[in-house]
């Protein structure tokens, strides 16, 4: 039997004023508190860890968005959140991480089932003027979201103070084909996802 070498064993844990990244699991729309060691972070993943009999329930529950969330924040993941988010979370959460310039999104209906929640998910991206790359992987939408989220994803120079933005530089939808699923390509809003390209992009896939 193979020993493993010592050598490339994991170290000690990352001391919290140390630490570049963090991975929160949420149970609801709720985000703990963040330690003043942790103001460092660059990078933030929350996972949705609400069970499905629950989900539609904290929907209409209230959140709570901390302000301790860390400001330098660049790059945020959103995983999991099969229904998507209660009104007005991703505008909060947007707005206590301003600074962020990559966002992934993973499997869920990002901007959820009623206008409210459509809105709040455009909203979220126009909060964002420096995000430059943006990974869609298996995200759905109601129809007229990506048309709506594309204008605050590409270049513009609008004159209203914080509305003009450089754009996305690197884009990418992925969706994994489900063969069980018959509607499953119904279900893409293909027709939209070029509203997501802009005259600033590098690179797309």
């Amino acid at each position: 039997m193979a020993t493993a070498n010592p050598e490339k064993l994991p170290g000690p844990p990352v001391e919290a004023n140390e630490a570049q990244g963090a991975q929160v699991p949420l149970q609801s729309f709720n985000i703990p508190e963040f330690p003043a060691q942790a103001r460092g972070l660059k990078a933030l993943t929350l996972t949705s860890d609400i069970k499905v009999d629950e989900y539609q329930t904290y929907l209409s529950q209230p959140y709570s968005v901390p302000t301790s969330l860390p400001i330098g924040v660049e790059s945020l993941t959103l995983e999991l959140f099969s229904l998507g988010y209660p009104p007005g979370f991703l505008t909060a959460l947007a707005s206590r991480l301003p600074n962020l310039k990559s966002v992934v999104i993973y499997s869920q209906l990002f901007a959820g089932i009623t206008k409210e929640s459509q809105d709040d998910a455009v909203e979220f991206f126009k909060r964002l003027p420096f995000l430059r790359a943006l990974h869609l992987l298996d995200v759905f939408a109601k129809p007229g979201f990506f048309i709506e989220a594309g204008k605050w994803l590409k270049y513009n120079t609008f004159d209203t103070p914080g509305e003009a933005r450089r754009g996305l530089m690197f884009l990418e939808v992925n969706y994994s084909f489900r063969h069980e699923d018959e509607d499953f390509m119904a279900k893409i809003q293909a027709t939209e996802l070029p509203s997501l390209i802009g005259p600033g992009l590098i690179s797309s896939s």
